[in-house]
């Protein structure tokens, strides 16, 4: 894999249409960006139309009369199946653009966290401590994704925020990702009180295209674990935080999944798990909490009281 993300749509036309497709995606923010809004919509009308299929069985009747009856039967029946059609894709079209509308008033609202200037007690009570490192966990905490070659239907219809190729034995596979709401928010705020590390039980071929992203050029996630940096045993992958610090007092991890910390309960903050929820506020949520945290001596002192441990054994 060389590293760089493709932009590449197969759309409904033919070669022509496809290259026009690519010439407009290439038109993106970049390496840290996304891609066009047209082309966005194409790959998630692709998708579309795969769901498509399993209601093709609904039009058969109307083949079998166009077969039967006739030139004027003939002629009728294509202009039906044309009318449905275009119906069908402007509804589409027309539900897509109020999703992203949607997804954007919500991103973007003005609902933030206040940051207030640090009184002069509060500054000395910060640098009497280390500054700490926070652990954060990418699929159903920072993002969600499906791949194009997955048997399962995708639990959202929203357009993605971007997708990423790799090649996974020698094999093609792309990758649609969808933000968490308020994530870009997030990471720009907790990384002014945090050094940020990336942990993910991914490939890192994948997981490091998706850091990325999330990154946009801007440094603040330059330290990166992955699925060989995990440890396996019989309940799945668990992130040994030691690797990363000995120092367990100034550490802890951001993860949707128990067994990814069952090693340092003491050291974990739990959250949901995020699949398509555009009204989700978790991120948002936490930073309350993290804004704290920051100032403690030793996290383990307040992340040991979290009533999520009592599940974990």
């Amino acid at each position: 894999m060389t590293g760089e993300t493709e932009c590449v749509v197969s759309f409904v036309g033919g070669s022509s249409q496809q290259q026009r497709l690519e010439a407009g995606a290439s038109t993106g923010s970049g390496a840290g960006g996304g891609y066009n809004w047209f082309s966005r919509l194409a790959i998630s009308y692709q998708t579309y139309q795969r769901k498509s299929k399993r209601k093709e069985q609904s039009y058969r009747g109307v083949r079998r009369r166009e077969t039967v009856g006739g030139g004027g039967g003939k002629r009728r029946g294509m202009f039906l199946k044309f009318l449905v059609e275009f119906i069908r894709t402007i509804f589409f079209i027309f539900k897509q653009v109020l999703m992203l509308t949607k997804r954007k008033f919500v991103e973007y609202q003005p609902v933030r966290y206040p940051i207030p200037p640090l009184s002069p007690n509060l500054e000395t009570r910060l640098f009497s401590v280390r500054r700490k490192i926070m652990v954060l966990d990418l699929d159903e905490t920072l993002i969600h994704s499906h791949h194009d070659n997955s048997t399962l239907l995708p639990a959202t219809e929203m357009l993605p925020d971007f997708y990423v190729r790799v090649y996974i034995e020698n094999h093609p596979v792309k990758f649609y990702v969808y933000k968490r709401p308020h994530v870009d928010y997030f990471l720009s705020v907790v990384s002014q009180w945090y050094d940020l590390v990336i942990f993910t039980a991914s490939m890192q071929k994948y997981g490091m295209e998706v850091a990325n992203h999330l990154d946009q050029n801007k440094g603040i996630l330059p330290r990166r674990y992955f699925r060989q940096d995990c440890t396996m045993d019989m309940n799945g992958y668990t992130k040994n935080l030691s690797m990363i610090s000995e120092d367990l007092s100034n550490i802890f991890i951001l993860d949707n999944s128990p067994s990814a910390y069952r090693g340092n309960p003491d050291n974990a903050i739990p959250i949901t798990s995020w699949f398509s929820d555009p009204l989700d506020t978790d991120l948002l949520d936490l930073l309350p909490f993290l804004d704290s945290l920051r100032f403690t001596q030793d996290v383990r002192s307040v992340l040991s009281r979290n009533l999520h441990q009592q599940s974990l054994w």
